[in-house]
C-alpha cells in the first residue's frame, strides 16, 4: 500500500482537482502571496490558477485556508488585509496563520543543499502575529494561530 501525500497549493488543472472533490470532505489550501510575481518568487509559479480553483473548491467542499508567513515576504498587515478581502468572498470555513519556523534546516543540510532563507530577523513576534490575526478577524473570518 502506497502512503497517502497531500498538495495544499490546489495548482493543477481543475479537471484533476475536481476529480479528487469525491474522495475528500475537506481540503487545506495554502495561500503563500496574493500578487503573483511575489507568488513566482517566493514559489516559482504565479498564482492565477491556484486562485481559481481556490474559489471553485470553496463552492464544492469545505475549505481551510492556510498562511504560511514568511518574514519580510508575507507577513505585512497590508497583505494580511488583502488575503482577508479576498477570503471574505469565499465560504472559508477556517483560517490558519503558521508563523515561519526553521524545522526544515536539517533537511536542507542532509541534501547538501543551503538554506534559502538567512537572518536574525526570522522570528515573527507574538505582539505582530496578534495583530495579524486581529486583522483577519475583523472580516469575520474565523482565525486560529497554529505553531
Amino acid at each position: 500500500m502506497q502512503a497517502a501525500s497531500y498538495n495544499t497549493s490546489l495548482y493543477a488543472r481543475w479537471e484533476v482537482i475536481d476529480r479528487l472533490l469525491d474522495y475528500v470532505d475537506l481540503v487545506l489550501c495554502d495561500i503563500k502571496h496574493l500578487d503573483s510575481e511575489m507568488h513566482r518568487v517566493g514559489t516559482g509559479v504565479g498564482n492565477e490558477l491556484i486562485l481559481e480553483n481556490l474559489g471553485k473548491v470553496a463552492k464544492k467542499k469545505r475549505i481551510w485556508i492556510r498562511i504560511p508567513l514568511i518574514p519580510n515576504y508575507n507577513d505585512s498587515e497590508q497583505h494580511i488585509k488583502e488575503v482577508a478581502e479576498f477570503l471574505s468572498g469565499n465560504p472559508v470555513e477556517k483560517t490558519s496563520l503558521l508563523p515561519y519556523h526553521e524545522y526544515g534546516k536539517p533537511k536542507y543540510g542532509a541534501l547538501g543543499r543551503g538554506y534559502p532563507l538567512k537572518g536574525d530577523n526570522l522570528v515573527i513576534s507574538e505582539g505582530k502575529l496578534k495583530s495579524l490575526q486581529d486583522v483577519i478577524a475583523s472580516y469575520a473570518l474565523p482565525v486560529t494561530l497554529r505553531y
